[in-house]
């Protein structure tokens, strides 16, 4: 999918040990919608009239919403199995070893295409996969499925798992 900048949005890429170590999860240019946000959170003091005086309190991370759209109707294969469990499995803890750090799901990135300057590429977590299942096959099989994505863009350093209080 192109952007307005021109770039594409290329690939879904799972970062880390466990089942979806570094390596691509998805081509996206196909079946892609997307939106990315980005916040400052604000607050008023108490004040007379209807603009109050603002100061700043903290900036938000960026989060990205993306729509994908998938299609399995010509090969009748499961689209729950081809492509959703997939996604669902980027909300899953890694690897359930005693190393602290494994015990959450992965890291992803969406890798920008097209050799464009400027376009960062987006890395953080899955906060949620939501699945619309749209169309069967007479037998119960889903092939047509449309998922939302939702993630939140985070660094490096702030990928462990907050402990238990």
């Amino acid at each position: 999918m192109a952007t307005d900048e021109g770039a594409e949005v290329e690939r879904l890429v799972g970062q880390g040990p466990g089942q979806y170590g570094d390596h691509e999860i998805f081509d996206l240019r196909d079946y892609l919608k997307l939106q990315v946000d980005k916040g400052a959170t604000w607050e008023s003091t108490k004040g007379r009239g209807d603009n109050p005086e603002l100061h700043f309190k903290l900036s938000t991370p960026r989060s990205m919403q993306l729509e994908l759209f998938f299609d399995t109707y010509e090969s009748g294969a499961d689209v729950h199995d081809t492509y959703v469990k997939h996604l669902q499995a980027l909300t899953m803890v890694m690897n359930r070893t005693p190393h602290e750090d494994q015990k959450r799901p992965p890291r992803v990135a969406i890798l920008w295409g097209g050799g464009v300057r400027g376009v960062p590429k987006f890395t953080g977590v899955v906060e949620s996969v939501s699945t619309k299942y749209t169309m069967f096959l007479p037998d119960g099989t889903a092939v047509r499925a449309t998922c939302s994505v939702k993630l939140l863009e985070a660094d490096r350093t702030s990928f462990t798992r907050t402990p238990p209080r």
